[in-house]
């Protein structure tokens, strides 16, 4: 038997309890606030990452395997973004205007996803963002990817505006050789 974890439970507005679990290939459970399941969906393919995300209308966001799925409150799947570079274990973080989820990526440091219709909207970097991105209330985004260890590239925090341009770049003058790198 395999490891299985569970999903950090997100509630909703109306009362709603998301949860999960990596068993089954990655199941997305919705409970009523007394406990009975409101509906279950199977994503066939496991679930690595600890969060749910909800937008303003109430859609679910999470990462299974090396895709983005958005899902409906209902339980139904509105659309699926499938792509290498996203970040199996990685949460994602909305902008503040809820238009936007920014995933963490492999190969990239980030991607910007327009969650009307599961497109990249842009990407950033070329190193691996091992950690979720965070964003500021004026929708600045800020993280550390993985510092290629192979060229002694020190550790760096980035600042990137909504629209994918760099605002600043803060150099740590620290040469991370091994562990978790994120700004969480």
């Amino acid at each position: 038997v395999g490891s299985q974890f569970f999903l950090s439970p997100l509630i909703t507005a109306d009362s709603m309890i998301i949860s999960g679990t990596s068993a089954d290939e990655g199941k997305l459970i919705a409970l009523n606030f007394d406990g009975s399941k409101r509906w279950e969906l199977n994503l066939g393919t496991p679930i690595q990452s600890s969060g749910v995300n909800i937008d303003k209308l109430g859609n679910f966001y999470i990462v299974a395997g090396y895709n983005l799925f958005a899902v409906s409150k209902e339980g139904t799947i509105k659309w699926i973004l499938g792509d290498q570079r996203i970040n199996p274990a990685a949460a994602s973080s909305f902008s503040p205007d809820g238009n936007t989820l920014y995933i963490a990526a492999f190969n990239s440091s980030l991607l910007a996803v327009n969650i009307s219709n599961g497109t990249i909207k842009w990407e950033f970097g070329s190193a691996s963002l091992l950690a979720s991105p965070f964003v500021d209330s004026q929708g600045n985004i800020y993280f550390i990817p993985k510092p290629n260890t192979s060229d002694s590239s020190n550790t760096a925090l980035y600042s990137v505006k909504d629209d994918g341009n760099i605002r600043w770049q803060f150099d740590f003058n620290v040469i991370a050789t091994a562990g978790f790198y994120g700004a969480t």
